[in-house]
């Protein structure tokens, strides 16, 4: 039978809220992903504090860029991740809250957990966003600078959400 392919069924990227994301993201890296990324110092063992720093949507994916900070001298790193394909859908009667902690359980289950971003982010260099599951050709941020620049002309659109105190206390120093 001939004809137009059927569209996907469902939600995908193009419809979803990026500061629905961080919402319920942030909770998950708080408990699930700073527990699996404990750091020994000064003779203890602690969790690193992870704040959402951007969110972009682009024709292929939602990526994420996260802030992971430690109590060491050189204590702020940067990681990027993806945080769903294009390809992915999800029900259309889902409720927002099932939804968004299904987006966020993706994005934990798929690359975070397990993973250890702590022990494969440059702390060395603290402009420089490490992106630990991307191969060099598919990264477009690679370092603060360059997301500031690419928040430029976003802000306000349905397709960035920049966390701008974050941004903020980094260029007060």
């Amino acid at each position: 039978m001939a004809g137009d392919p059927k569209a996907p069924e469902g939600i995908g990227i193009a419809e979803l809220d990026l500061s629905k994301i961080e919402e319920y993201l942030t909770p998950r890296l708080d408990s699930f992903t700073a527990s699996d990324n404990r750091y020994f110092h000064e003779g203890t063992r602690k969790e690193p504090r992870f704040t959402v720093v951007a969110i972009a949507r682009h024709e292929l994916a939602i990526d994420i860029v996260i802030a992971v900070e430690v109590d060491f001298e050189a204590g702020l790193a940067f990681a990027g991740y993806e945080v769903v394909g294009a390809g992915m859908r999800y029900g259309e009667n889902l409720s927002e809250f099932v939804l968004y902690n299904a987006v966020a359980s993706h994005l934990w289950a798929d690359q975070l957990a397990g993973d250890y971003p702590i022990g494969q982010i440059d702390f060395t260099a603290p402009d420089k966003i490490t992106w630990p599951t991307h191969y060099e050709h598919e990264i477009y941020l690679h370092i603060l600078e360059e997301l500031r620049e690419f928040s430029q002309g976003r802000l306000g659109s349905d397709d960035f959400w920049l966390n701008s105190d974050f941004i903020e206390s980094l260029n007060r120093g």
